[in-house]
């Protein structure tokens, strides 16, 4: 990879200054390491921009496994109950199988966007109760249908307020109780959805109802999952699959246009491989400068800010300190002060 600002080259190879062979991994601390060297930094500040590269494009969120059942054994459960609590739950049986009834209600919760779900009658056999791998696709596919009908690539209702694509259930040996890893919408959208959060609750039917959806087999349901690869909810952030390379100017006008051989900054990577220039259309004092109710602009990396936990965007567009802005001077007429206080002197 080359950056090259004026002519002159800004990225270091640990021996001189010009195009960075960054290998085959993987790891994206092993690439940040390798582009963004203090040789690489200060020849930027030289040239008269600062440069930055940091994780944070192209992020897919964990999957989800409904299990089919959980015991207490360490590592045999998933995240809604800890090895004690289920060891202690209904009795203290210590392996309970899924169990779900018409009546039980499932919320999914990507980047604070929340959808709700109850697993579909259709699918429930005997007097509205499933059960084991039946009860953990049903979870699974409800909550995908509920997903994209409403926030996904093809929902009606919210689809501007998300930045994450359709909910996809894939199959496992026993059966479709996975949601695969979410994936961004648009990469366009940057570092933004950046490590946004994913979570599942499970709001129980109630005693009553699980007797009536079981013909009184049982007054009690039971719902288990995994998010991401842990039964520890720290892995349950998107994560970034590629990098990104931002260049401002600190001297105006060292960077007024970019593309290979037509500005005064290039920046390209051998091989065949492409870069995606991200983009913006928020100007400082527009009607697109903030977010709104109904969208996030999910396709655009500017400074928008985020309504969730991601970043606050990757690009401004080159403008003026006051651009935008309108100065209003008014006059008026001097204030005079009068004071009737008095006093006398010895």
């Amino acid at each position: 990879m080359t950056l090259q600002v004026g002519g002159v080259n800004v990225f270091h190879t640990g021996t001189a200054y010009g195009g960075v062979a960054i290998g085959s991994t993987d790891n994206l601390d092993i690439q940040i390491s390798t582009l963004k060297t203090t040789a690489m930094l200060s020849r930027a500040a030289d040239v008269g921009v600062s440069v930055d590269v940091y994780k944070g494009a192209n992020s897919t969120m964990p999957a989800v496994t409904f299990r089919t059942s959980s015991s207490s054994a360490t590592g045999a459960n998933g995240e809604a109950y800890s090895d004690a609590e289920i060891a202690a739950l209904y009795g203290g049986n210590g392996t309970l199988v899924a169990k779900v009834t018409t009546y039980d209600v499932f919320t999914l919760t990507v980047g604070g966007q929340s959808v709700t779900a109850t697993v579909a009658a259709a699918s429930v056999t005997g007097n509205g109760s499933l059960t084991g791998g039946a009860a953990a696709s049903a979870i699974a596919i409800a909550l995908e249908d509920a997903w994209n009908a409403k926030f996904g690539d093809s929902g009606t209702a919210s689809k501007t307020l998300s930045f994450w694509a359709d909910a996809k259930v894939t199959a496992t040996a026993a059966a479709s109780n996975v949601i695969a890893a979410l994936a961004q919408k648009d990469e366009g959208a940057g570092s933004r959805p950046y490590g946004q959060t994913i979570a599942i609750s499970h709001a129980k039917a109630t005693a009553a109802q699980a007797s009536l959806a079981t013909g009184g087999a049982i007054t009690n349901t039971f719902a288990d999952w995994t998010i991401g690869a842990t039964q520890a909810t720290t892995d349950n952030a998107a994560t970034a699959t590629d990098l990104i390379i931002s260049v401002e100017e600190v001297t105006e006008g060292v960077i007024d246009a970019i593309g290979t051989g037509s500005g005064q900054m290039t920046i390209s990577m051998a091989g065949g491989t492409s870069l995606v220039e991200l983009s913006t259309l928020k100007l400082y004092n527009t009607t697109q400068s903030v977010t709104t109710s109904t969208d996030i602009f999910e396709d655009d990396a500017g400074m928008y800010g985020s309504i969730y936990s991601g970043g606050a965007g990757d690009v401004r567009n080159d403008q003026t300190v006051d651009e935008g802005l309108q100065v209003v001077t008014t006059s008026g007429n001097q204030r005079g002060l009068i004071t009737r206080l008095h006093w006398l002197g010895s």
